[in-house]
């Protein structure tokens, strides 16, 4: 009764910790509220199968999957509803992962005591990436708040 993620070994560790924070997010805003609407106290016998997340391949975020392709409208509205569904997933469970990694509480002191260098402090401070740092900073401050040179 465990759950396993795997991170690309290759990944920079700060890229690993959100990857994992991540898709904790997945297990929490996904497979646990399946698990509790089962009224099964087993974690992996409430849903039939245990669900494989796993990193989908870019084009699901970008890309009309090949349905649309073959001109039948109801494959083509399902591949849609997929790919609208598939973002709101990978929105939800990074949006848990940043909040995970850098409440928005310590950003907004962090920004208030750092002002300008807010970025690289959260960086720092929460072993977040370049780029978690300045997405973070900017989703919890705004725009242009404490963006690190290239």
């Amino acid at each position: 009764k465990r759950v396993i993620v795997f991170t690309e070994a290759k990944l920079e560790p700060e890229w690993a910790r959100f990857t994992l924070a991540h898709e904790l997010g997945h297990i929490v805003a996904e497979y646990l509220p399946a698990v509790a609407a089962s009224k099964n106290a087993d974690l992996f016998g409430a849903i039939p199968l245990a669900p494989i997340f796993r990193r989908d391949p870019p084009r699901h975020l970008t890309d009309t999957p090949d349905a649309a392709d073959r001109g039948d409208l109801r494959q083509q509205q399902r591949a849609l509803d997929d790919a609208a569904s598939a973002r709101r997933r990978e929105a939800i469970a990074s949006s848990i992962a940043a909040e995970f990694l850098a409440p928005a509480d310590d950003v907004r002191r962090l920004a208030r005591e750092h002002g300008d260098a807010v970025a690289a402090r959260c960086r720092a401070q929460f072993g977040l990436s370049k780029r978690a740092a300045e997405v973070r900073v900017e989703e919890v401050v705004g725009p242009r708040a404490g963006t690190l040179p290239l």
